[in-house]
């Protein structure tokens, strides 16, 4: 299982793989799982482990983001 943080557009998702991958937080971006549904087809997916931190890290950076959902099966 894997956490994913949803967000508004593409283009936000894509800001927040930058910034991830600029703090050296392992991650992918992947399309959204279509059980959870979203206004935009891209997520970033991380475990468990990394997810509060990349939250923090976002927020940090005011990138937008809808959601984070914990423990997502793919």
């Amino acid at each position: 299982m894997i956490d994913v943080i949803l967000f508004h557009s593409s283009s936000e998702a894509m800001w927040a793989s930058r910034v991830l991958k600029k703090n050296e937080i392992e991650h992918k971006l992947i399309s959204v799982p279509r059980h959870l549904g979203s206004d935009c087809g891209y997520c970033v997916s991380l475990s468990n482990t990394d997810s509060s931190n990349a939250i923090e890290i976002i927020r940090g950076e005011k990138v937008p983001f809808d959601r984070l959902k914990q423990n997502v099966t793919i």
